[in-house]
């Protein structure tokens, strides 16, 4: 068996941002932990969720204040936050100024030299407007799927930082548990940072979870954050499931299937995070989007010239219906095609963080409430570990 040679110790274990909160810097006690609470994670956690709440509703506030989709009919047809209407003011302005100046011009002026139009030519536009439907419907579909598979993303990103937490608690003593349970709530501010090109983690939302932070700032700092905690996380794995020339087989055997497991779980972390990264810095090609709103602009600035005779004086307001309804819609499909940034159409990425903390909290804090009832350290002096005596005792039984 080929031994590997002793690793340092840790950053993350030895620095200051893992030393415990002393009682007189901690806001609240929570008894129900025991004597040695201030020493854990869970505890900090537990202490502190009040401060990471708030700061994670302060951080999200931009993007709060217009309703649900799923709210009534007169929330929704009547609110304005939300509609990213800022991408259509400079198109929608052309449109229905030439609008406006051209049914003007024929009311006023030109009344008595009008030319005939073909009599086919609306029938024709309708074409032309039919067609520029499918487009935008297609575009439209492509942006929502985008929309989706980023929030897919995300859902399996906390799924991943659950199941890592709960192997840690299970296979790992409570200092190597309570490193694996804080990185892996750090690897998920650190993409949410990635993907809103932030160059800083605001250390408020790590309350209780990193005591100082320096070690924040050296994530933040790093080209790439969250692969730095990746790489951190890989080797805190490393170091609690070592096998050396004292590990027996067996034990060695179950110390591999583990490190496997919870390395899978932290591939699959950095995927979820890649696989956002793909959708953000790939947009539609430019080549359609650009034919698309060329093909839109024209539509929509012939309207005033081919149904003027028609509706006169009201191909103003029809103008400025229709050229609302086709912008708004490709500008829908633009807000959406990359969900990451602070509005109120993107991802609720603090919402997703804060779920994680709290779940991992409760892993913790139930992981301790177990040890209580089970005092076993995960392994015994002569290297065995006892959940998996008390898995083989089971599969004997």
């Amino acid at each position: 068996m080929v031994v590997p040679p002793p690793s340092p110790t840790p950053v993350y274990l030895s620095s200051p941002g893992w030393q415990a909160t002393s009682p007189s810097t901690t806001t609240e006690q929570d008894d129900s932990l025991g004597s040695s609470s201030q020493l854990c994670l869970a505890a900090r956690m537990r202490s502190h969720a009040l401060t990471r709440s708030l700061a994670f509703q302060r951080l999200g506030e931009p993007m709060e204040g217009s309703p649900p989709s799923s709210a009534g009919w007169f929330r929704t047809v009547f609110t304005m936050r939300g509609r990213a209407l800022s991408g259509i003011v400079l198109p929608f302005t052309v449109i229905n100024a030439v609008s406006v100046a051209w049914t003007c011009a024929a009311q006023l002026y030109l009344h008595d030299n009008k030319w005939d139009l073909p009599s086919n030519i609306e029938s024709a536009y309708a074409l032309i407007i039919t067609t520029l439907g499918f487009l935008l419907v297609f575009r439209l579909n492509r942006a929502a799927k985008r929309y989706w598979d980023s929030r897919e993303k995300w859902g399996k990103l906390v799924e991943l930082g659950r199941l890592m937490a709960c192997s840690a608690c299970v296979h790992l003593d409570r200092e190597q548990a309570d490193a694996v349970c804080a990185l892996t709530c750090l690897f998920a501010v650190a993409t949410k940072q990635l993907l809103r090109s932030d160059s800083t983690i605001d250390v408020e939302q790590l309350a209780g979870i990193f005591t100082s932070a320096d070690y924040v700032r050296k994530v933040a700092s790093a080209a790439h954050p969250p692969l730095r905690v990746a790489a951190e996380l890989r080797r805190v794995l490393a170091d609690a499931l070592a096998v050396d020339a004292s590990t027996t087989a067996a034990l060695g055997e179950r110390r591999s299937t583990i490190l496997r497991t919870l390395e899978g779980y932290l591939d699959g972390l950095v995927g979820q995070c890649g696989g956002m990264e793909r959708i953000r810095s790939t947009p539609l090609p430019i080549v359609y989007v650009s034919h698309l709103r060329s093909y839109l602009l024209i539509a929509l600035l012939l309207m005033p010239f081919v149904f003027e005779q028609s509706w006169l004086w009201g191909t103003i307001p029809t103008v400025a219906l229709v050229s609302v309804a086709f912008l708004g819609v490709e500008s829908a499909a633009s807000e959406c095609e990359s969900p990451f940034q602070l509005r109120p159409n993107h991802l609720k990425m603090e919402a997703f963080c804060h779920a994680l903390f709290e779940n991992v909290s409760q892993i913790l804090v139930d992981s301790l409430d177990d040890a209580r009832h089970n005092p076993h350290p995960p392994e015994t002096t002569n290297g065995e570990n006892v959940h998996y005596k008390r898995a083989a005792s089971m599969r004997e039984m």
